[in-house]
């Protein structure tokens, strides 16, 4: 029973030390941001795609932001795909200069489906009409700067095909929840996407502020329908050879619910695609890892599989609370306090660099409940079993706090 019980908690420390290693790897090769800005002159035409369903309230004011793009207008159009829609957000988003798609298909309901049936034909127009040179995929409440277009243009010029804005979630002073989200999405932004692209990795797709070359959905068609397309359209076209680049300063600012029990849809499908997606495409990366012995193959599958921070605390929570009472003494002392300091200092880092409003470090006094809840899905999701319905996400009121226009100034 003791060289179980020392076997089981050794391999639990080892498991969130490599894991912990690797997050401050990535956080190293943060710490340095180039700064970009936007070329002499513009020179790539965009189509700006949003699949929307049921978004009167939303669609248009964002249609009109993206029309104040600091870009030329005949150079960008505005497209917005009315998914299964039984509101006048078509009507809204036509009156607001953007060109609308009507798509009724009541089976197949997700943005993944809309993509995938709109894509082709704004890649490969009629002949009549100008194809664009890229494609950028926003969501319908989103808050986009000005300059996205133009460095996005600028990162074409220097020859990117795949590009990841930086997503921001708008209103982290409307609860604590938010608040915790804010640093959830700042951390993968700053600390993994931007740590992942210094390396010259792929840094992940988040759904929001996407840009793909027409010649990368030429030859990758989208078909990505599952319930995180973002992540399986990633691990595709990672295995294509394509790079994702991450460009901080293309910023685009969402609202996030303000109540933890509206987000628990969003939440467990987030989680469950994800595991869907490393079910199906991890044993791929890492064979390309090792048939070219390139790394950033293998650091898909480790993103894709790897702990989040939320369960490598509460690993390390079991192995600390365990180890005495299984009267195991394999883990030095100095360890145990290294990883619980490196774990605990993990996201204060990220926040620091964000340059992240006080009231979000004040919400980490409540973490432990958003762990909880994080954990509660984490078994639900493995309990339940069948089909899931697609169900709405409630959206936030505001798309942009005076907080979150401090970070675009100081960013």
């Amino acid at each position: 029973m003791t060289a179980v019980a020392t076997l089981l908690v050794f391999t639990i420390v080892a498991v969130v030390f490599v894991c912990t290693l690797y997050l401050f790897v990535l956080a190293c090769a943060a710490l340095s941001s180039p700064r970009m800005r936007p070329a002499s002159r513009a020179v790539h035409r965009f189509a700006v795609v949003i699949a929307a369903r049921n978004e009167q309230g939303t669609i248009g004011p964002t249609v009109r932001r993206l029309h104040q793009q600091h870009y030329p207008p005949d150079l960008y159009s505005v497209v917005v795909i009315a998914d299964n829609c039984t509101d006048r957000t078509a009507d809204e988003a036509r009156a607001a200069g953007g060109v609308v798609l009507r798509r009724d298909d009541p089976v197949h309901l997700s943005k993944g489906y809309a993509l995938a049936w709109a894509l082709p034909g704004i890649v490969q127009p009629p002949v009549s009409q100008c194809p664009p040179d890229a494609v950028v995929i926003f969501d319908a409440d989103t808050s986009v700067d000005p300059d996205f277009l133009a460095l996005a243009d600028a990162m074409l010029q220097a020859g990117c095909r795949v590009i990841q804005g930086k997503h921001v979630v708008a209103n982290p002073q409307d609860s604590w929840f938010a608040a915790m989200m804010f640093a959830s999405f700042a951390i993968d932004n700053r600390l993994r996407n931007q740590g992942r692209s210094r390396l010259g990795w792929s840094c992940k797709l988040m759904g929001d502020a996407m840009c793909f070359h027409r010649r990368v959905l030429e030859q990758n068609p989208w078909d990505a329908i599952s319930e995180t397309e973002d992540a399986e359209v990633w691990a595709k076209l990672i295995l294509a050879g394509e790079q994702v680049v991450f460009v901080p300063q293309a910023l685009a600012f969402g609202g996030m619910v303000a109540r933890l029990r509206d987000a628990t849809e969003q939440r467990s499908r987030w989680m469950r695609g994800r595991a869907a997606v490393a079910r199906r495409f991890v044993p791929a990366l890492l064979l390309a890892a090792l048939r070219s012995r390139r790394w950033h193959y293998a650091d898909a599958a480790i993103e894709l599989t790897m702990p989040s921070h939320s369960t490598l605390l509460l690993l390390l929570a079991l192995a600390t609370w365990g180890a005495p009472l299984l009267h195991v003494a394999v883990v030095p002392p100095f360890v145990w306090c290294l990883l619980w300091f490196a774990l605990l200092v993990y996201p204060l880092l990220g926040l620091w660099l964000e340059g992240a409003p006080g009231h979000v470090y004040l919400a980490l006094f409540r973490s432990p409940l958003f762990l909880l809840w994080r954990w509660f899905l984490a078994v639900r999701i493995r309990l339940r079993r069948g089909s899931h319905r697609w169900v709405r996400t409630p959206r936030s009121g505001n798309s942009e706090s005076p907080s979150v226009s401090r970070a675009r100034n100081e960013d």
